[in-house]
């Protein structure tokens, strides 16, 4: 085995202790960074259960991970979500020693770079954010409903203030947007005409009320010709007071119920809901038709609406309370 010289081994070691130095000169600087990102953080949900994106321009650099570094385990209404985002170098590049903070721009949810370190020989860059405050956060409208008695409910937002809504009849929109505080509205006087209808809803931030949500559709109602008539002929006085927080829910058979928005429903009884009276059998299923009640008979319409003081299609006359008010039927003309 040959054995090298002491000049040449003078000469290796100057070589390897020279390599270092040149590898370093031969990578390239990052000198800004530009991050867009997008985060879905709903109020009341646990840390990781958010889903939060970042797209970082060019190919100098990508993001490796980041860490939530707010105090506790759940996301609250007015957090401000504080994150540390891992930025790894791409070969062949390092991030500089002097990024100065102006170079570091951050698009997106408020985003805000409170600070940057440098590790790994300028292999990563640390990055400390924070973001807008949940408050100016809103999550999707859930559970749209257009009921039979023509109240339309949905599942509140909490950081929302209001509520904007539309009322489409064959695809059309019926009139202006309608604005509530309410998570609910009676919006019957819209359904005069018989059509399918459907509603649009969307969320209005309570902080800052250019924040407006997505679009959210209901089921279609069909409204027939009784239905609408009954409707026209019963105008609601307060559409923004029927039940905020209880609702009609359907079954996947189809069939209805009521959610009176604590735990219960109505059940082998009647039950008054927004001026109308509807029945329930023993199951909590909205009725129609013929139903015979402590010794009289009375009938609920397609919608579930007792009818009163009128004559049924088969030709029963119906009181005041709408009972019948004679078992025989009425001679046609």
């Amino acid at each position: 085995m040959k054995h090298l010289t002491a000049a040449a081994a003078a000469v290796a070691l100057a070589l390897l202790a020279a390599f270092p130095a040149w590898a370093a000169s031969s990578t390239k600087k990052i000198t800004s960074i530009t991050l867009e990102i997008e985060a879905d953080i709903e109020p009341g949900t646990d840390f990781g259960e958010e889903s939060i994106e970042f797209d970082a321009s060019g190919d100098k650099f990508y993001v490796g991970d980041y860490e939530v570094k707010n105090d506790g385990q759940a996301w609250e209404e007015d957090t401000v979500p504080k994150l540390e985002v891992t930025l790894e170098a791409n070969d062949d590049y390092r991030f500089s020693t002097s990024i100065r903070k102006d170079k570091i721009r951050l698009k997106g949810v408020g985003a805000v770079c409170k600070g940057a370190a440098r590790k790994e020989a300028g292999q990563q860059l640390v990055l400390t954010i924070e973001l807008d405050s949940l408050t100016k956060s809103l999550r999707p409208i859930e559970n749209v409903r257009l009921n039979p008695d023509g109240v339309v409910s949905w599942n509140p937002v909490s950081t929302a203030g209001s509520y904007e809504f539309r009322v489409y009849r064959d695809g059309k929109s019926v009139g202006s947007a309608i604005t509530t505080t309410y998570n609910s509205y009676n919006c019957s006087e819209k359904l005069t005409k018989s059509a399918s209808y459907y509603v649009k809803v969307r969320a209005i931030n309570k902080v800052d009320s250019s924040i407006i949500g997505e679009w959210a559709d209901s089921n279609t109602m069909t409204v027939d010709a009784n239905m609408a008539s009954y409707f026209k002929d019963n105008p609601v006085e307060n559409p923004e007071g029927v039940y905020p927080y209880s609702s009609w829910k359907q079954a996947e058979d189809g069939r209805w119920w009521y959610d009176n928005g604590d735990g219960t429903y109505p059940s082998s009884n009647w039950q008054e809901i927004g001026g109308k009276w509807y029945f329930f059998d023993a199951e909590g299923y909205m009725v129609t038709g013929w139903i015979d009640w402590e010794g009289k008979r009375y009938f609920c319409n397609e919608s579930g609406e007792m009818l009163k003081d009128c004559i049924t299609e088969d030709n029963y006359r119906l009181g005041e309370d709408g009972a019948v008010i004679s078992q025989d039927p009425v001679p046609g003309p």
